[in-house]
């Protein structure tokens, strides 16, 4: 069987993000033409009681997102501070894809998201620019 490493691009779409009431809509588009879904993983940080906060994935046929539709949504509700969220798109209609954090009324953080990009048409799937390095372990 081969390794998960091999079958799963890795790739960060969004920085942290310091506490604020303005939405994180400017992560990286990811192309999911060549793969069977893409997981995006989000690190919410902090959340402010009340802070009205989503994470949500946007689909487009363009590059620019300039029609992006929402695909997905998840609410995080007050007490979700420190906590991950999780949509797997799986057989996506449209090309691209981006996760997007929205945050209304009151302040909440974002530590970062990460898409896994699975079912690679072609493998090993390529490393993408943001991943530092790679490494397989065998505990013998």
């Amino acid at each position: 069987m081969r390794a998960l490493i091999d079958r799963v691009r890795v790739m960060r779409t969004s920085n942290a993000a310091a506490a604020g009431k303005t939405d994180v809509a400017d992560g990286t588009a990811v192309d999911s033409s060549n793969y069977e879904g893409t997981l995006f993983v989000a690190a919410v940080g902090t959340v402010v009681d009340g802070g009205a906060t989503a994470v949500q994935v946007v689909a487009s046929d363009e590059s620019d997102m300039s029609d992006a539709e929402e695909v997905a949504a998840v609410a995080v509700p007050d007490g979700g501070s420190d906590k991950l969220v999780t949509i797997d798109v799986r057989y996506a209609q449209r090309r691209y894809l981006r996760c997007v954090v929205k945050r209304k009324t009151a302040n909440a953080t974002l530590d970062g998201v990460v898409a896994l990009q699975y079912g690679p048409r072609r493998e090993p799937a390529p490393r993408h620019s943001t991943v530092l390095a790679s490494v397989r372990a065998a505990d013998h």
